[in-house]
């Protein structure tokens, strides 16, 4: 699992997030673990790239309930809306997205 210094470099390194910002993020992170058991799936933390284009993963949990989708993982990979359109849609919409499945990430599974 990621730490919150992690976080914080990946935030000040490919985003335009402020400080309070992150700041939030990080305090999203800290219940991450709680939500992956509770929905019984990897839940991710993605953050919109300067580029305004692509996403990254910034923190990650993996259930501890049942077995991960993943090998490895996927903090600090970028994501492109084509395989992860419910990404996009939602930070477009700020409205939640859930049970959509994506294309993404297939190296680490």
């Amino acid at each position: 699992m990621e730490t919150k210094q992690r976080i914080e470099e990946l935030c000040r390194a490919y985003t335009s997030l402020t400080k309070e910002d992150i700041a939030q993020i990080v305090i999203k992170f800290e219940m991450l673990q709680n939500i992956a058991d509770l929905a019984q799936a990897n839940v991710f933390i993605d953050c919109p790239k300067r580029n305004g284009k692509t996403m990254i993963v910034v923190a990650e949990a993996v259930p501890t309930t049942i077995d991960s989708l993943y090998k490895t993982s996927v903090v600090g990979k970028e994501i492109f809306e084509p395989y992860e359109p419910a990404v996009f849609r939602a930070y477009r919409s700020g409205k939640p997205t859930m049970a959509h499945r994506a294309l993404t990430m297939r190296e680490s599974m």
